[in-house]
């Protein structure tokens, strides 16, 4: 119903394909978007002409964090994580999780986009931008899209 909203059609006329690395798409439209969805919250990023990527993430604990950290953080940013008080890294990972899988959405990866050589949450384009979702209580959620001269409009 949200994508025919904006083009002008019954839900049943929206027609999707998928991209050759999985990511799904509007034929003959220009109309981007990417959905993710956490616990009792979906979150979904629509726009006209730019690539957008999203994702959102419960809170919650986080089995064997300096297992997965090694599997898929930059050394930098393990760094940064270790000097994160304990009480903060979970959440801390999480934002920072949520950045790296929406632009690996964004840009049509996936997760295998992720893995700590393959991409640097340092390391996006100048010409994407990133907007974290701070006021989500319980969640850590993350927009992407490229080009800089975009803003984000909410609709509830």
């Amino acid at each position: 119903r949200i994508l025919s909203r904006y083009l002008d059609c019954s839900p049943r006329d929206v027609q999707f394909a998928v991209e050759d690395r999985g990511k799904p798409r509007i034929p003959g439209s220009e109309l981007e978007f990417n959905l993710s969805h956490g616990a009792a919250l979906a979150l979904i990023a629509v726009a006209r002409g730019r690539q957008v990527g999203v994702d959102v993430e419960c809170q919650r604990p986080i089995p064997d964090l300096d297992g997965l950290l090694e599997r898929v953080c930059t050394h930098e940013e393990r760094a940064v994580l270790a000097a994160t008080p304990s009480t903060e890294r979970e959440g801390a990972f999480l934002a920072l999780w949520t950045r790296k899988e929406a632009v690996a959405k964004m840009t049509g990866d996936g997760l295998r986009a992720i893995g700590r050589d393959a991409w640097r949450e340092t390391g996006y384009a100048a010409d994407h931008r990133l907007e974290q979702l701070t006021d989500l209580p319980g969640y850590s959620a993350c927009v992407a899209a490229t080009g800089t001269d975009w803003r984000l409009v909410r609709c509830n």
